[in-house]
């Protein structure tokens, strides 16, 4: 026991370096990448790759920045047995829970893992965000939708995949018709159904 305390004790300050260096101040960090990434987002249109990277940095960024695996647990527990009937009342235990902090995690996870997949609970998912009634969470989870929506659109599998345009049938399904200037600005409104 003895021999692990010190090894503990060795790597701490290792761990302490690793973790200022890394993860110290990632809100503002996140909010760089995303700054650099409207910044150049005109001139990405001749440079597909370099938005690819920018992408990937905010996504790594923002992932870094997810809740403690507890509060996951708890958050991903509630969507799982998410029902009409009990809608109301797991909106405001998930409001509780979730910190705004969190909310590019929560969009990411709502548009890759749910309703990419799943396009019959879209109606449920809908209504349980609207029930939480949060604009800066509303706001994240149409900007997650958009930024899938564009490298699915920009991938070479598109084309050929039958798996990755019903991924972006899937996601572009909840996508409002008030939502028109914001699907040209992003060059995808030709691209609808």
């Amino acid at each position: 026991m003895l021999r692990v305390c010190l090894k503990l004790k060795r790597l701490k300050g290792a761990l302490r370096d690793m973790n200022s260096k890394f993860y110290s101040n990632i809100s503002r960090k996140i909010a760089k990448a995303r700054e650099d990434l409207d910044k150049i987002q005109p001139e990405l249109y001749a440079n597909p790759k370099k938005e690819q990277e920018l992408l990937r940095t905010c996504a790594d960024l923002s992932y870094a920045e997810a809740p403690a695996s507890e509060i996951q647990d708890r958050i991903l527990f509630t969507i799982n047995n998410l029902s009409a009937s009990d809608i109301e009342a797991k909106a405001k235990e998930f409001t509780e829970i979730l910190k705004e902090q969190y909310n590019p995690w929560f969009a990411q996870y709502m548009v890759m893992k749910r309703a990419s997949i799943e396009p019959n609970f879209h109606d449920l998912y809908l209504k349980f965000i609207e029930k939480i009634n949060s604009k800066p969470l509303n706001k994240e989870i149409v900007q997650a939708t958009y930024e899938n929506c564009k490298v699915l659109l920009g991938s070479e599998l598109i084309k050929s995949s039958s798996e990755e345009r019903s991924l972006l049938k899937n996601q572009g399904m909840h996508c409002r018709e008030d939502d028109e200037m914001t699907l040209k600005v992003m060059g995808i409104y030709e691209c609808r159904c």
